[in-house]
């Protein structure tokens, strides 16, 4: 082997390890936080689809909170309480 060549991939191999120390620094402390957030989001989906489950089931004239829902005020109440989270989530995101 050429010792130029030899020398150009130890070059990139150490170029490319310092990139990766780069941009691993930036994202590291962050790893805590991003396993927290993935957790409580897959807690969320999880509720949302029993939610949905239980709507959908013959559970739905049996379960107290769904017997108010059926109320035409506590829906139009829980709606705009919808509406006003979807709002403000999405101003928070931009």
């Amino acid at each position: 082997m050429d010792i130029a060549l030899a020398g150009a991939i130890d070059r990139r191999a150490f170029l490319k390890t310092a990139l990766v120390a780069g941009v691993a620094v930036v994202v590291r402390p962050l790893a805590k936080s991003q396993y927290v957030a993935r957790t409580a989001a897959g807690l969320i989906i999880a509720s949302i689809v029993v939610f949905i489950w239980a709507y959908a089931s013959t559970l739905r004239g049996k379960l107290p909170a769904f017997v108010v829902l059926g109320s035409p005020a506590a829906a139009q109440r829980f709606a705009g309480f919808a509406l006003v989270a979807l709002l403000v989530s999405s101003l928070r995101l931009n």
